[in-house]
This record gives C-alpha cells, sequence and structure tokens, in this order.
C-alpha cells in the first residue's frame, strides 16, 4: 500500500535534536503511514552518525544534497520535493516533537479535498499583532505534492531576477544570491520570494518585503487553494529573559498539544558553526543546552542514549557545555 506522506527534516550539526524528533515520530501510531527523508545539510560534520550508526536510523532515508549550495533549510526542502512520491510532504524540523498517537492522522482530517493546499501552524505573534510575519511555515506543516510540485516548475522556468514587492508591487529588490540561485535552477518555492507578498498581514506591514521558508508557497497558493491554519500559541519566557520563546504547540492546549516546535534548535548550535558573540543568543545558551538534554533524556531510550556516548557519536552533557562556552566571543 503506498504512504500517504513522507516527513521531511532538514539536519545540520544537531545529533541530539535528530535523535528526539526521530524517536518522537516512532513512539507513536497513525492510521496514516509515513516515511522518513532525513536531508543532511552538514555531511562535513560526524552530526549524521547519532542517526546513521544507532537504531534510530532503521528505516530513515538519509540523503545528501548534491549541491553545497541547496544545502541550507529551504534548499534542502526545495531537494526533497523531486524525491517524492507520496501525496503529501510533511516539512518537519529537528527541534520539533510529536506528542500523541493520531498527531498525522490529526492532520490528515484537516483536508476537504484536492484543493486543500497545506495543513500547518500560523505564524503570528500576539506580542506584535502588526508583524508582517503572518502565513503557515513549515515547521511542522502538511503539503499536497503535486501542488510543491507544480510550484517547482514554476519557480524554475522563471528566470526573472527582480523582485517586485509592496501593495502594488511597484518596488524592485535585486537580490545578488537569488539571481545566482535563478541561473543555477536552484530556486524552488520553499525558498523564493520573487513577487512576494504577505496575503493576510495587516497595514501598513504589507508594504515590507519579507523572505522566511514557505512564506512564498503559502503566498502563492491562498490565492487559489484553502490553507487550513491549525490552533496552536506561543508561549514565552518572562519578560527580559532570554530565549524569549519558549516553544509553541499545535493542538487545542499544551496538554492535548499534538505537535510541539520547541524552537532554536539550528541557532542553539551556531557554536559548532562559528564563534558565537550576538548578546542574546550568548545569554540563552545555557537555557537552550539544560533544555536540549533535557528533552534527550526524556525521548530517546537509554540504551541508544547510552552507545551514542560510549562511540562518540554524541559528546555528554559537561562536555557539550564546555565545548559551548569556549565559543562564545
Amino acid at each position: 500500500m503506498s504512504k500517504f506522506a513522507t516527513v521531511v527534516i532538514p539536519f545540520a550539526y544537531t545529533p541530539r535534536w535528530g535523535q528526539i524528533v526521530i524517536s518522537s515520530l516512532k513512539k507513536f501510531k497513525n492510521e496514516k503511514d509515513f516515511d522518513i527523508l532525513l536531508m543532511n545539510n552538514s555531511p562535513e560534520h560526524p552530526a549524521i552518525k547519532a542517526i546513521a550508526e544507532t537504531q534510530i536510523g532503521e528505516g530513515v532515508k538519509i540523503h545528501i544534497p548534491e549541491r553545497a549550495s541547496m544545502r541550507w533549510h529551504s534548499g534542502a526542502l526545495d531537494t526533497a520535493i523531486n524525491m517524492i512520491d507520496t501525496p503529501y510532504m510533511f516539512a518537519l524540523e529537528t527541534d520539533v516533537t510529536v506528542m500523541r498517537d493520531g498527531w498525522l492522522d490529526w492532520y490528515a482530517g484537516k483536508i476537504h479535498d484536492q484543493y486543500t493546499a497545506m495543513v500547518g501552524w500560523y505564524w503570528y505573534d500576539k506580542r506584535f499583532p502588526d508583524d508582517y510575519r503572518h502565513y503557515i511555515n513549515p515547521s511542522a506543516t502538511l503539503y499536497r505534492t503535486e501542488l510543491l510540485k507544480r510550484l517547482w516548475q514554476e519557480c524554475t522556468s522563471n528566470k526573472d531576477e527582480i523582485i517586485s514587492y509592496g501593495m502594488n508591487y511597484e518596488k524592485r529588490k535585486l537580490s545578488e544570491h537569488t539571481a545566482t540561485m535563478i541561473r543555477n535552477g536552484e530556486i524552488g518555492p520553499f525558498s523564493d520570494s520573487r513577487g512576494f507578498f504577505q496575503v493576510d498581514a495587516p497595514a501598513p506591514r504589507p508594504d515590507k518585503w519579507y523572505q522566511e521558508p514557505g512564506a512564498w508557497i503559502y503566498s502563492r497558493l491562498a490565492h487559489q487553494y484553502e490553507c487550513i491554519k491549525l490552533l496552536g500559541e506561543l508561549l514565552y519566557n518572562p519578560a527580559g529573559q532570554q530565549p524569549e520563546v519558549i516553544c509553541n504547540y499545535y493542538g487545542n492546549s499544551l496538554q492535548e498539544a499534538y505537535v510541539i516546535h520547541h524552537w532554536a534548535g539550528t541557532v542553539s548550535h551556531n557554536y559548532d558553526k562559528h564563534p558565537v558573540s550576538t548578546p542574546w543568543e550568548k545569554m540563552a545558551q545555557s537555557w537552550w543546552l539544560e533544555r536540549e538534554f533535557r528533552l534527550w533524556k526524556e525521548w530517546v531510550p537509554e540504551d541508544i542514549r547510552e552507545y551514542s556516548i560510549k562511540e562518540g557519536l554524541i559528546k555528554t552533557e559537561q562536555e557539550e557545555i564546555a565545548f559551548a562556552k569556549s565559543r562564545l566571543a
């Protein structure tokens, strides 16, 4: 029987988060079946061994985007589109956990017909009601694969290197990075931003140009298809404490959540890529690592955790904290 969806997870530098998210996917049951495709964006780093060389990786397909220029969040999702033969693609991030049986069935139950393009959490920060980031982001979002493939063709066939934006598209923006991607045939719907317009943003914010993974897809499809906005809410630390955002949940409440996005899984590991000098990142580093190890112990079976440390696939908590501190500029 054909699988219902392919869960696509961009992965880079985060062995514990990778083990956490896949452990959560394997823990719960659904009537709808799915495959797991991990897009390894950091092949130069040993992080992937924590997946590939442990039981966590059983049944998981691991792929390295052939072009180094595609080894980033949007690029990995764009690459995955043409690798998928399931009716739906579920875009996921490593700092997400699914929380209960039937989580995928819950998403599937929101689909009305072939004109439902996506089901996901709608970006909205109640602290900033006039924020222009009004869209369904791909942190844990179900997309109709047929439409993604169609948008891929649309993006790659569009050779125009100018971004027109604003209320009447009267503004222009030239991006050499985007232009290079267009020339190389590397622009896809998750990374495109040409003609970008936030369809739901309140005035005066629609006059802003903004790019986030998946924002273009939502803006493009919301004019023609149904885009289901899931219930959910952002939770915050007390004022003045870093990081500001604790997590956001998908569902009626945190206790009844089907999905939790813990946030900062990538940015919390910037020290693996370069020295960290941003003040708020430095302030949040201890909080992030304490949370990461707590979740790792909660979600990943003890025997896999012990094996990962014994084989040097993952640093101990003391080693990781010491390394992170050594990378604070």
